[in-house]
């Protein structure tokens, strides 16, 4: 486990790396959980992937041939107001300088398409993409983390709760090339079908902007900036048909029952991800410049990072079992 950086309120943001030192690996897949911070399906299948990649003796050949790159919540700042002041609150926590409004949504805040129109809200909405691009810790955090892994198979950025499976764009109405459409579209309904045999619950496969056209995402940047081939945005949960706050609240923080579902719905499609990966990959050469956690941040045993795991189910269980205001 690494500590990557600091929150605007100086929380660690932590990247857990699983995989088994015996053996060579030729894939690697990072995930970002948590950008979002009244999303609570997200951080909490966070702790449940890293839960059975570290203890389920079943999943060992998903370590054997991969490095998992886990970053468990991005938005920790976020995560902590929502769970204890505000619980729909989405942004970061960032006093923004001469204005009354707190916090920057996260996933607006990258380079990729953030002069967009649709990105550009304002300062106290809960989707402003702040007063520059990358211009909060926890973004420049993420871009700096992500290029110093030399490559990157597959980068999944997990949010609730809209059921569907977003590839590039998100800020425009374009298609991706097509052989990354293709292989992207192939890999995405692995996710699905391994997905729907959890509960049945059918998972749209389609470009970001087909669900709604924003900039800044995590998404884009990672495609188009960060040249990774295979990019997501996982949206759990389901459809949400209202704007009440009874349905946000529904919607964003599922029943004890639903969630344990959403969790494992999470796991399964990163699993048939990683098949994917697996079975489609070219064995490389390792690079001298491989990414190695002692570069980045202080770096704790493997131990730890079980403790971590077992601080962080706690947290979830606290978080199911409590009634916010």
């Amino acid at each position: 486990m690494t500590e990557i950086g600091h929150s605007a309120e100086e929380r660690p943001i932590y990247s857990v790396q699983i995989h088994d030192q015996r053996v060579n690996h030729n894939v690697t897949i990072v995930i970002v959980f948590g950008s979002h911070s009244r999303e609570w399906a997200s951080q909490n299948s966070a702790v449940f992937l890293i839960r059975h990649l570290l203890n389920n003796t079943k999943l060992h050949r998903h370590i054997m041939t991969t490095k998992w790159y886990i970053v468990p919540v991005l938005n920790p700042d976020g995560y902590h107001f929502s769970t204890t002041k505000s619980s729909l609150w989405r942004k970061n926590r960032r006093l923004l300088a001469n204005s009354k409004c707190v916090g920057v949504d996260l996933d607006r805040n990258f380079p990729a398409g953030w002069k967009s129109a649709s990105s550009k809200k304002g300062w106290c909405e809960q989707d402003f993409s702040g007063p520059s691009t990358l211009s909060e810790n926890e973004a420049q955090i993420l871009k700096v983390f992500l290029e110093k892994i030399s490559y990157t198979d597959a980068y999944v950025d997990v949010h609730s709760c809209s059921q569907a499976i977003l590839m590039p764009f998100n800020y425009q109405k374009v298609d991706i090339p097509k052989d990354s459409l293709k292989s992207m579209t192939d890999a995405a309904n692995q996710m699905k079908a391994a997905m729907e045999k959890t509960r049945g619950t059918k998972y749209a496969v389609k470009a970001g902007s087909d669900l709604r056209v924003v900039g800044g995402t995590s998404l884009d940047f990672a495609f188009q900036d960060l040249d990774i081939p295979i990019t997501f945005m996982l949206e759990l949960g389901y459809v949400n048909k209202g704007e009440t706050r009874e349905d946000l609240l529904n919607c964003f923080h599922p029943s004890d029952e639903n969630l344990v579902f959403l969790e494992k719905e999470c796991l399964q499609g990163l699993l048939a991800l990683n098949q994917y990966l697996v079975s489609k990959h070219q064995p490389r050469q390792k690079s001298p410049d491989d990414f190695d956690i002692k570069n980045q941040g202080s770096t704790k045993s493997t131990l730890y990072a079980v403790s971590l795991s077992s601080a962080l189910f706690q947290m979830s269980l606290l978080v199911r079992n409590k009634c916010w205001q």
